[in-house]
């Protein structure tokens, strides 16, 4: 398993993903499906080992899982200005 020290997301975005992996500064274009790799300050095009590809991809892949489930809350939220959660209501008198 990797842990949290040898493996961190620095952003994630729908186009893509910029993830240090062990010490390693690297990214994922999602729309061209291009992976880089920062060397001294200059984005390089490279071919990811199975580990790295496997780590980026993921990574994009769950922030475009949690963006979808996000996005859905946001519009019910929206939609429904005055909802208060469950485990709020007992504070707002409301049971």
């Amino acid at each position: 398993m990797m842990s949290d020290r040898q493996v961190r997301i620095i952003t994630q975005t729908s186009n893509g993903v910029r993830v240090t992996i062990y010490g390693k500064d690297m990214s994922y274009n999602a729309s061209t499906k291009e992976f880089f790799l920062n060397v001294d300050g200059h984005w390089v095009p490279v071919t990811p080992t199975a580990f790295q590809k496997k780590v980026l991809i993921e990574k994009h892949e769950a922030y475009l899982s949690w963006k979808s489930q996000h996005d859905k809350k946001m519009d019910f939220l929206d939609k429904n200005p005055n909802y208060v959660p469950l485990r709020d209501r007992r504070f707002h008198g409301n049971y």
